[in-house]
């Protein structure tokens, strides 16, 4: 490819590539906290699960 022709294709396809560009950005921020915020709740689900296990043996 060209270097005009790869020039043009930015040019006149800019604004598409810029919001391709931005949703990918957002997505990926996106994910990584929606990770992060389900890591924690496995986390306390792991833990209630543990504490009522533990009294259901003590009963």
């Amino acid at each position: 490819m060209e270097l005009t022709t790869l020039v043009n294709l930015f040019v006149n396809n800019g604004i598409a590539i810029a919001v391709i560009v931005y949703f990918c950005f957002r997505d990926w921020k996106f994910m990584s906290s929606l990770q992060s915020t389900l890591t924690t709740l496995v986390d306390a689900v792991r833990a209630l699960k543990e504490i009522t296990s533990k009294s259901h043996k003590e009963d």
